[in-house]
C-alpha cells in the first residue's frame, strides 16, 4: 500500500486534478445551521475524512474492503478518465492514464465467494467461445499473414500468473470478451468484504495461439501433417482441406486462453453508496438517504456516504487516487479452432 500521507487542507490547490472550487467549500448542501457568524460557518468541518470508516471495516471483518479504501485514500489525487460514449469510467478509458496506479487482486480471496466463482465458470462456459468471441478472435487474428510461413504465432507474452502491470498495454488491442458480476444487485442489501471491495466487476478473456495461412498453405506440394493439441483430428483434417480448397482463407487455433478480474476503484459522479454507523460499527442502505441530494455526515451513527464524500477528501487533503483493481492472468487450458472465412 503505497502513497503519501494525506496533506494538509491547502495541497489540493496546486494539483491540477483538483476541482478547485471545491476548496471553499463550507455548508452549501442542507441541512445548514442558520443564524451563524461566517466565523462559525468556516470552523466547521468541510468534508468527511474517509479515514474513520477503516474502524468499522475491520469490525465487520472487511479487510480487502478496508485494504482498497487505504490505498485510495493514501494515493495521491487521480481522476479515473470517463469514455466518450457511456460516460463511465472503464478499464480501457484509463490503462493509458499515467496518474492510475494499479492494486493487484488475489485470486484466492476473490473466489472465496460463491457468485464469483460461480460467475468465472459460466463466463468460461458460456462466453469465451461463444459466437461473438469466435468473430472477434476472427476478426482480430484472422489476417496475420508472414510470407513464407504457414503459421504465424500471436501474443505469446500471454502466460499463467502474468502480473497486471505486465499486460496493462496489452489490454485495448487483445482484450476481447468480458462477463459483468454485480454483486449488489444479486444481494440487494447485502453488505461484505467483496461488495465493500469491488461491487460491480468483470471477467475479461485474452486469447493466444497460432494462425494458419490459406495462402502459404496452397503453395506447399506436399501439405504437412499437423497436430493441433486439443482440437479433434477430424476437425484439423476437415479444416486443413478447406484451407486447401480456398474455402477457409486461415485458420485460428487457440491454444490457450488468459482470464483476469478487474475493477475501476473510482468515485467519479453523485451515487449514493451507503449509510453508516460507525459507532455500532454497522452499514445499510437507506432508501431515505439515497433519495436526499446532500451528504450528511454530522452524526456519526447516520453517516451517509455518496462518491461526494470521496471526492470531497480529494480536494481537501490532495489526496484520494483512483486505481485499477486487477488480478493476475489465469489460464483456463481452453482450446478452439475458428475459420476465417
Amino acid at each position: 500500500m503505497g502513497g503519501q500521507p494525506p496533506g494538509p487542507l491547502g495541497t489540493a490547490a496546486n494539483n491540477p486534478q483538483i476541482d478547485k472550487g471545491t476548496l471553499a467549500r463550507t455548508c452549501e448542501k442542507p441541512p445548514c445551521a442558520t443564524g451563524t457568524s461566517s466565523t462559525t460557518a468556516e470552523a466547521q468541518p468541510t468534508y468527511f475524512d474517509i479515514r474513520r470508516l477503516f474502524p468499522t471495516m475491520e469490525v465487520l471483518g472487511w479487510t480487502t474492503g478496508r485494504n482498497f479504501m487505504k490505498f485510495w485514500a493514501d494515493g495521491r489525487a487521480c481522476v479515473a478518465h470517463n469514455t466518450k460514449n457511456s460516460g463511465k469510467a472503464t478499464i480501457g478509458a484509463n490503462v493509458d492514464n499515467k496518474c492510475m496506479r494499479i492494486y493487484e487482486l488475489d485470486w484466492k480471496w476473490l473466489l472465496s465467494f460463491k457468485l464469483a466463482a460461480e460467475s468465472l465458470r459460466k463466463f468460461q462456459q458460456q462466453r469465451i467461445f461463444n459466437d461473438v468471441a469466435k468473430a472477434l478472435i476472427s476478426k482480430q487474428y484472422g489476417k496475420l499473414h508472414v510470407n513464407g510461413k504457414l503459421s504465424v504465432p500471436f501474443n505469446e507474452w500471454l502466460r499463467d500468473g502474468l502480473p497486471p502491470k505486465a499486460f496493462r498495454s496489452h489490454i485495448k488491442d487483445h482484450q476481447l470478451q468480458y462477463w459483468e458480476v454485480r454483486p449488489g444487485v444479486s444481494d440487494p442489501g447485502k453488505f461484505d468484504d467483496l461488495i465493500a471491495a469491488l461491487n460491480n466487476y468483470a471477467y475479461y478473456s485474452m486469447y493466444q495461439g497460432d494462425v494458419y495461412s490459406g495462402e502459404e498453405f496452397r503453395k506447399l506440394k506436399t501439405p504437412p501433417a499437423i497436430n493441433l493439441p486439443g482440437i479433434s483430428p477430424d476437425l484439423v483434417k476437415d479444416a486443413l482441406a478447406k484451407l486447401g480448397s480456398g474455402e477457409y482463407k486461415a485458420v485460428v487455433h487457440v491454444r490457450n486462453v488468459g482470464v483476469y478480474a478487474g475493477d475501476m476503484y473510482e468515485f467519479n459522479g453523485s451515487q449514493y453508496l451507503a449509510t453508516w454507523n460507525i459507532v455500532e460499527h454497522k452499514v445499510k442502505s437507506s432508501v431515505l438517504d439515497a433519495a436526499k441530494p446532500w451528504d450528511d455526515w454530522d452524526d456519526p451513527e447516520d453517516v451517509k456516504i455518496t462518491n461526494q464524500t470521496y471526492q470531497d477528501y480529494r480536494a481537501k487533503t490532495g489526496n484520494g487516487g483512483d486505481f485499477l483493481a486487477l488480478t493476475p492472468i489465469q489460464l483456463t487450458g481452453q482450446k478452439l479452432l475458428v475459420p476465417v472465412v
